[in-house]
């Protein structure tokens, strides 16, 4: 599930010329997203070319940071996946 983007969008956003930040960990406290969407927050400020994708799979805090990220006003900065498939198959993303 991808929060507030399309596969399209995502695409797009992946081939385009934005600086991106990623990380792939699961929802939870000690994982920290919430310091690491702050913390790309003043960066974003700073640097208004950039991105943050913040992979996981399954964790409590999930729906906790889509609200934290609506309420910081970041919808097209910041993507937050959790899983996704495509016809009943697990899809990967590679970057490079």
């Amino acid at each position: 599930m991808i929060h507030n983007i399309s596969l399209q969008q995502l695409e797009k956003l992946l081939s385009g010329s934005k600086k991106k930040f990623i990380t792939i960990c699961r929802y939870s406290a000690e994982k920290g997203q919430k310091k690491l969407i702050h913390a790309f927050m003043a960066i974003h400020q700073k640097y208004p070319d950039t991105a943050l994708i913040i992979i996981g799979g399954y964790g409590v805090l999930y729906e906790e940071l889509i609200q934290y990220c609506d309420t910081l006003n970041c919808r097209e900065n910041i993507v937050l996946i959790r899983n996704f498939h495509c016809q009943n198959q697990a899809v990967f993303i590679i970057w490079y």
